[in-house]
């Protein structure tokens, strides 16, 4: 029987394609399907094994809300888009301003309950909401214009207990140490 050359070729590659397949042959000296497989399954378990660990890493980054607001209350995000519009329990992030007309008011409530309140005419700064390493909360504002009051919900300790510190009246640092109050 006469079998063009070409023919023949192709069969062999199919059959040395069957072989690797099935894991009785290689590929040109290479691995075989069954040890590519396994090391394709080490990869994929290493690899599995980073992720969870980053993703169990807590997350450095705070989310308090804008839990009341009353009359002109804008709010700039911080992210190029200028002031908008606020509504209640709006997310406040790090980097955002909060800013109140003649006939505005806001109140933003942080984890533990404690509150910042803004009255008319005035403009906070959002400058740090952060976890620190470990776990207790940091909070910096900065008061631009106008005035601010704080009710402190956390854990009774003094001043320098808290964390609070001020090298310009209109800002307030808050560290609250112990975690998570």
């Amino acid at each position: 029987m006469c079998v063009p050359l070409e023919l023949s070729e192709e069969r062999r590659q199919l059959t040395e394609a069957a072989r690797v397949l099935t894991g009785r042959g290689s590929l040109g000296g290479h691995m075989t399907i069954s040890v590519m497989g396994k090391t394709l399954a080490m990869w994929a378990v290493l690899a599995g094994a980073l992720l969870t660990v980053s993703a169990s890493a807590e997350s450095k980054a705070r989310i308090v809300r804008l839990s009341d607001v009353q009359g002109s209350v804008q709010m700039d995000r911080g992210t190029g888009d200028g002031f908008d519009k606020t509504f209640l329990n709006m997310p406040v992030v790090e980097g955002s301003q909060l800013k109140t007309g003649d006939d505005g008011r806001a109140e933003v409530e942080f984890e533990d309950g404690s509150a910042l309140r803004v009255v008319s005419n005035s403009e906070v700064e959002f400058t740090r909401l952060a976890l620190g390493d470990e776990g207790q909360k940091l909070s910096t504002m900065q008061l631009v214009a106008g005035m601010a009051y704080v009710n402190y919900r956390g854990k009774t300790r003094s001043a320098k207990q808290r964390g609070y510190s001020s090298s310009d009246p209109r800002a307030l640092e808050c560290e609250r140490a112990g975690g998570t109050d």
